[in-house]
């Protein structure tokens, strides 16, 4: 598989893009930085122009344009691709003496890019003055050179100015962007990206009516409606790798950083819940007849999703070959003769009867070499043609190769360029066949894909999946459509260290309309074996991964005051008695390290979290944690002392003469001898700084509530006065000192 930190642009290989293998040293891969119009085996290019006139301008006063239609793919030039395998080759030659391996070097390989989904588009906008409608496939065929096929309609201006640009030299106005997407194994890194979203609605009513014979009725309604959305999402990316050119080192590492924001991206619009919508007007009125009636409604949905990569893993990665195609008659044919640009262009006029043909290329998207297939058969008729039999003109056609093109045409008649079409698929070894529904269209284009050809197939490789632990992974893989007739399919497949690939294949002569299930058993090289859950997947590529490719993560919080206490220490065990899985933690939190978060691998979502712990004073008490365990839905853990209560007194200056008194110090002492606590405070009061001040107390016991409180007044005159000590039980203490109690101060 591609490594994709083995990127490399080669100076004597220019517009190409070339990475090594993950394993073997002899085999490359490559991709070219622009495309091109493609060339057929007898190497002519797939393009054609046909301009034409009208004999009657139109009502917007258009007298002709013109029809152009040509294929492109990806695809490196013979010369090219020559002197790249012979660049590759010199360097496998001495790596092979450099690792001092025997016998002689092996061939330089090119290796086949494995392709999830992609585009290709045109940069032509329809302005009504060069382009007037384009019409392409849109999707490239993701095998083979990517092949990509386009029409467009041009109208009478913009016909010449394309002419003038597919002759003569350089590059032509038509530019091709591929946007691909195929599978990479990635460098030494960590990626993660998460999403969390939650919305909640909660809907109240109330009604009570009262039908009063001989006083007045009554009414009584009470409603409540709550709305609430929080969501959250991100992404974290550490790469631990560097390559040797630091300019290919920025860019493949921003790239990386990228590709996971448009994960996240990806993940956020795929999983998006859908809005909550409150309960409409007619829902909320009281039915005839109903004196009392009480609803209470709640919606509540989460989403919480994470993704994780790290080295070795398998991710899809993007690549957008892209650029100008060069012009026409720039390009040679196998004998090294410039293309004629009469050879690729008609003009005809539009009153001719070819005009009002119907042109239809057939083509069948399948892989035949791959795949069962030993023929598919299409079938076109147009009812309305010329050439009739039984009132039908009407072809079949044999598709046994890829990229093979058949063309249907007939005569329009009465502007009707709709035909109907069906397709029968052969299987090799099998005399039964599949054939879909008849269908109508009037496409020009017509493409059979291959996931109409009923057949199921997944195939299956090892992904981050480490042998040195795991001895086999078995997998169990179904497929069931009870609806269409299918009954359960099962096989079982094994994969280790020499057989890291398998292939499901089955023929079931229908379209395959559900997703396939599956589980894993890990046969680990200890002796254990660990059970997955039941999973799902629509593709067609499927990567087995580690046992452990879920996580869990739990964050443990410090609660209480924070200030009495020295240590928590808190042990934690997660333990799946299923697969005979355990984890532990240990943590202390304090003041300065109020919070701890772990985050561990696990096997599927069955396992227990239980915690225990101590909870050291710094007076020297403990107090224990009992063992408790944590449910799935809260991973969110707060240790620490049980709180019974407060004393709070607010000591306010309102009753004190600052025209006497200098300063008042005010001093409080709470004492609870049996638990340990001995708290006091001063609080002080002078002209300008006389705010009320708050005191407060943790209580151990809930009912000793009193406390004993002393002010001592200094006045203006120098001399100062002691009030008694006092016992009070007061939540608010309003000192008071008067001019006439001043006067007899010490």
């Amino acid at each position: 598989m591609i490594r994709i930190d083995k990127q490399e642009q080669i100076p004597e290989v220019p517009g190409v893009t070339v990475w090594g293998d993950d394993q073997a040293y002899n085999i490359y891969y490559a991709l070219p930085s622009i495309p091109s119009f493609r060339t057929k085996d007898d190497g002519t290019l797939a393009f054609k122009y046909i301009k034409y006139s009208l004999p009657v301008p139109r009502p917007d006063g258009k007298v002709g344009g013109a029809y152009v239609a040509f294929d492109t793919e990806v695809i490196i030039p013979e010369a090219k691709l020559k002197k790249l395998k012979d660049f590759l080759q010199d360097r496998v030659n001495k790596e092979h003496q450099n690792r001092r391996f025997p016998g002689t070097p092996p061939p330089v390989q090119l290796g086949s890019m494995v392709y999830t989904r992609g585009t290709c588009n045109l940069l032509l906008e329809k302005d009504g003055v060069l382009v007037e409608k384009i019409r392409g496939a849109g999707k490239p065929s993701l095998y083979g050179t990517n092949v990509a096929t386009f029409n467009l309609e041009l109208p009478q201006t913009g016909a010449p100015i394309f002419e003038a640009a597919m002759q003569g030299e350089g590059s032509s106005l038509v530019n091709v962007v591929y946007d691909l997407f195929f599978w990479v194994k990635m460098p030494p890194m960590t990626a993660r990206v998460w999403f969390n979203a939650q919305k909640f609605y909660s809907f109240y009513q109330k009604v009570d009516i009262d039908w009063n014979l001989w006083g007045d009725d009554s009414y009584n309604e009470k409603m409540h409606e709550t709305f609430y959305e929080n969501e959250a999402a991100g992404s974290e990316v550490n790469l631990n790798f560097v390559l040797p050119d630091p300019d290919q080192d920025k860019k493949l590492k921003d790239k990386i950083r990228d590709w996971a924001q448009r994960s996240l991206d990806d993940m956020v619009n795929a999983k998006m819940k859908e809005a909550i919508t409150g309960v409409p007007e007619d829902k909320r009125k009281v039915p005839d007849g109903i004196e009392h009636l009480e609803r209470n409604i709640t919606v509540n949905k989460i989403q919480n999703l994470s993704r994780n990569l790290v080295e070795n893993s398998a991710a899809e990665w993007n690549l957008t070959p892209q650029g100008l195609l060069d012009a026409l008659t720039s390009l040679k044919d196998k004998a090294g003769k410039p293309l004629k640009w009469d050879d690729y262009a008609k003009t005809i006029r539009a009153d001719d009867p070819f005009f009002k043909q119907l042109t239809v290329r057939a083509r069948v998207n399948g892989d035949f070499q791959k795949l069962p297939i030993a023929g598919v058969k299409v079938h076109l008729d147009y009812p309305n043609g010329s050439f009739k039999v039984e009132g039908v003109e009407k072809k079949e056609y044999i598709f046994t190769k890829d990229n093979d093109v058949q063309t249907f045409w007939t005569f329009v008649e009465k502007d009707n360029r709709k035909y109907n079409y069906w397709y029968e698929v052969s299987y090799k070894n099998q005399t039964k066949t599949y054939k879909p529904e008849p269908k109508t269209t009037d496409e020009d284009e017509l493409m059979v894909n291959v996931d109409d050809f009923g057949i199921l197939r997944l195939n299956m490789f090892s992904g981050d999946i480490d042998y040195d632990q795991v001895k086999t992974a078995q997998l169990t893989l179904q497929y069931e459509d009870k609806q269409n007739g299918i009954a359960l399919i099962q096989k079982a497949y094994t994969f280790d260290k020499t057989h890291p690939e398998q292939q499901f294949l089955e023929v079931i002569f229908q379209q395959q309309n559900n997703p396939f299930r599956y589980q894993i058993k890990y046969v680990m090289k200890d002796g254990k074996e660990y059970l997955g859950d039941w999973k799902t997947t629509d593709g067609d590529t499927l990567f087995v991964n580690d046992p452990w490719s879920d996580t869990e993560t739990v964050t443990i919080n410090a609660s209480g005051n924070l200030d009495e206490i020295e240590n928590i220490f808190v042990d934690l065990k997660y333990e799946d008695a299923v697969n005979r899985y355990t984890q532990t933690q240990s943590v202390v939190l304090n003041k300065e390290n109020p919070t701890h978060p772990w985050e561990f691998p696990i096997i599927n979502q069955s396992g227990k979290l239980t915690y225990s712990g101590t909870i050291k004073y710094k007076d020297g008490k403990e107090e224990d944690i009992a063992q408790t365990e944590v449910p799935q839905d809260k991973r969110t853990i707060f240790v620490g002392p049980k709180v019974l209560g407060f004393l709070q007194v607010d000591i306010m200056s309102d009753l004190l003469d600052f025209k006497v008194i200098k300063l008042a110090k005010i001093s409080l002492q709470y004492t609870d001898t049996q638990n340990g606590i001995d708290a006091r405070k001063d609080v002080i009061f002078k002209a300008g700084q006389t705010d009320s001040v708050q005191w407060k107390v943790e209580l151990k016991n809930k009912t000793k509530t009193d406390y004993q409180w002393q002010a001592t007044f200094f006045l203006n005159d120098g001399t100062k006065t002691d009030t008694p000590l006092k016992t009070a039980t007061d939540q608010t203490l309003i000192p008071e000192l008067s001019a006439a109690a001043a006067a007899g101060g010490n």
